[in-house]
C-alpha cells in the first residue's frame, strides 16, 4: 500500500522543482528515495525557469503536475498565480510547495522536525535572510525566552526582529550591534547564513569560542553534512544538527501534502524513511570535494582510524606518508638522514598541495608535523578541507609505538624526546583543529572511527547529536 492509499499499479505522479539557476540539486534524489520508501510511483524533475518564462510556465505546471516545489528566486513571485495560501506560506510571505493551486511553506515543519531545543532558551540567530526568518519565527512560536539576531546587514536584521516580535508576540527580540564581541551567551545557536557552505568550507559565522560555549548548535547549511561551525561546537561539547536533516524533512512534508494518507505512519515506511538522511550525506561527499585531514602526534591512530572510517563512509583513504615515500623514492628515515628535515618538509608540502587539488572527498592521514608547518596550513586554508585531531595521551601513544619506531624524531632517548615534543605540539594541534576526537579512552579504533563518522554527519542514523 502506498502512502496515498493507492497500490503500486496506480498512475505515475509527476513532481518537480522550479527555480533559477538550479545547478546541481539534491531534490530529485531526496524525493525519489522518499517515494520509493513510501511506495509512491512518481517522477521528480528539475525545471530551470527564467524569470521571463514564469508567466507561461507556471499555469502549465499547475495544470499538468501533481505538485511542485519552488526555490529562489520564485518563492514570492509564484504567489499571484495561486488560488490560496496555507497559513505556513502566509506567515512567511513565501511558498516552497504547491499542491492543487495552493501554496505551502514546509521549511518551518522541516526545521521543527530536527528536534532543536527552543522552549525557554536564549537563542542566537545568525543571519537575516529566508532561512533565518523561518527559524526565528519558529523559535519564537516554540517558546524561546529571547532571540538575538547577529547579521552584517543591521537594517535587515532590525526589520526581521520587528517582524518576529509583531508576528509571534515575543517581546525580547533584538539585534546585536557591534559585532561578535557583543554576542553574549546563548543556549541555542541557529545559523541561517551561508558561511561554511561548499566549496568555502572553512568559513564560519561565529568564533570557535562562541560555538563551544553554546549547548546546541543548528546549521542550516547542509553541504558539507558537518560544517566547520558544527565541528567547533561538537569539540566544545555541544549537541549539533546539520541542515541536511531539515532539507530532508521539508521534502517529506511536501510529499505528505501531495500524497496524504495513513501509510506515512506505518512502522515499515517510517523505518525506510529513517535511513534516507545518512545516504544523502554520503552522496554529498561523493559528489563534492572535501578533504578531511587527520592530524595528531605520531602513533595517535590516524592511519588505522582513517582507513576504517573512509571505508564505512565510502570515500578514499590517503596516507600522506606513503605518497611522500613514493615521491622521494626513499623511506622517510632515509629522507631525514640523507637530505635533512627542510628537504622533507618541502616534499611534504608539495604532496599535500597535490592531494588537496585532487577531485573527490577523502580522509587523509597526515604526518605528526605536517599541519604544524605554516606553509602546509596556508595550503589548507585555501582548500575545501577540514582538520580533525585525534587527541591521544602520550602514555597510550608510547604503548602503541614502543621503542622500535623507525620514526626520525623519536630516535635516541625516546621517552624524553617524546615528552618534550608532545608538550610542544599539543597546543598547536588543538589550535589548528576544527574537530577534536578523543582517542585515548577504552574505545578501540573501530569505536573511534564510529565517533568520527557520526561527527562528519555520516553516522548510521544520519544523526550528529
Amino acid at each position: 500500500m502506498s502512502a496515498n492509499g493507492e497500490n503500486g499499479n496506480g498512475r505515475v505522479r509527476r513532481y518537480g522543482l522550479i527555480g533559477h539557476p538550479l545547478g546541481h540539486s539534491l531534490s530529485p534524489l531526496i524525493h525519489e528515495r522518499i517515494m520509493d520508501a513510501a511506495g509512491i510511483r512518481g517522477t521528480y524533475e528539475l525545471l530551470d525557469v527564467t524569470p521571463e518564462a514564469l508567466d507561461t510556465l507556471v499555469p502549465r505546471l499547475l495544470d499538468n503536475l501533481d505538485g511542485f516545489n519552488v526555490t529562489i528566486p520564485f518563492k514570492e513571485k509564484v504567489i499571484p498565480y495561486l488560488q490560496d495560501l496555507h497559513s505556513s506560506a502566509a506567515r512567511y510571505g513565501a511558498v516552497n510547495t504547491v499542491s492543487r493551486k495552493k501554496g505551502y511553506n514546509t521549511d518551518g515543519t522541516g526545521f521543527l522536525a530536527c528536534g532543536v531545543p527552543l522552549a525557554g532558551r536564549r537563542v542566537l540567530l545568525v543571519g537575516a535572510g529566508g532561512a533565518s526568518r523561518t527559524m526565528g519565527f519558529e523559535a519564537a512560536l516554540a517558546g524561546a525566552a529571547s532571540i538575538r539576531i547577529l547579521s552584517p546587514g543591521i537594517e535587515k536584521a532590525r526589520r526581521l526582529a520587528a517582524d518576529i516580535s509583531r508576528g509571534t508576540g515575543l517581546e525580547d527580540v533584538s539585534v546585536i550591534e557591534g559585532g561578535l564581541t557583543r554576542a553574549g551567551h546563548a543556549d541555542t545557536l541557529l545559523n541561517g547564513s551561508p558561511a561554511g557552505m561548499w566549496p568555502h568550507v572553512r568559513g564560519v559565522p561565529v568564533t570557535r569560542e562562541i560555538a563551544a560555549r553554546t549547548s546546541f548548535v543548528f546549521d542550516s547549511v547542509y553541504n558539507p553534512p558537518a560544517t566547520r561551525l558544527l565541528l567547533f561546537a561538537r569539540s566544545g561539547g555541544a549537541r549539533v544538527q546539520s541542515g541536511l536533516r531539515m532539507l530532508f524533512e521539508q521534502a517529506l512534508a511536501a510529499q505528505r501534502i501531495w500524497n496524504p494518507g495513513p501509510a506515512w505512519d506505518d512502522p515499515e515506511v517510517r523505518a525506510r524513511l529513517a535511513g534516507i538522511p545518512v545516504g544523502l550525506s554520503r552522496e554529498l561527499l561523493r559528489q563534492n570535494t572535501v578533504k578531511y585531514l587527520l592530524t595528531g602526534f605520531m602513533g595517535s591512530g590516524k592511519s588505522t582510524v582513517g582507513r576504517i572510517a573512509a571505508e564505512k563512509i565510502g570515500i578514499p583513504f590517503v596516507d600522506l606518508d606513503d605518497r611522500i615515500r613514493s615521491a622521494a623514492g626513499k623511506s622517510i628515515p632515509d629522507l631525514f638522514s640523507q637530505d635533512g628535515e627542510p628537504a622533507f618538509r618541502r616534499i611534504e608540502t608539495r604532496v599535500l598541495e597535490e592531494t588537496l587539488r585532487e577531485p573527490g572527498s577523502a580522509l587523509v592521514a597526515t604526518g605528526g608535523g605536517t599541519l604544524l608547518q605554516d606553509a602546509s596550513m596556508a595550503t589548507v586554508e585555501d582548500a575545501p578541507a577540514l582538520v580533525i585531531l585525534l587527541d591521544t595521551r602520550l602514555e597510550s601513544i608510547l604503548r602503541r609505538v614502543g621503542r622500535k619506531t623507525g620514526r626520525p624524531l623519536l630516535d635516541g632517548d625516546a621517552r624524553d624526546k617524546a615528552d618534550l615534543l608532545y608538550s610542544q605540539r599539543m597546543p598547536e594541534y588543538l589550535a589548528r583543529a576544527d574537530l577534536v576526537i578523543d582517542n585515548t579512552g577504552p574505545n578501540d579504533a573501530v569505536d573511534t572511527a564510529r565517533e568520527l563518522i557520526a561527527a562528519l554527519g555520516c553516522g548510521e542514523e544520519g544523526e550528529q547529536t
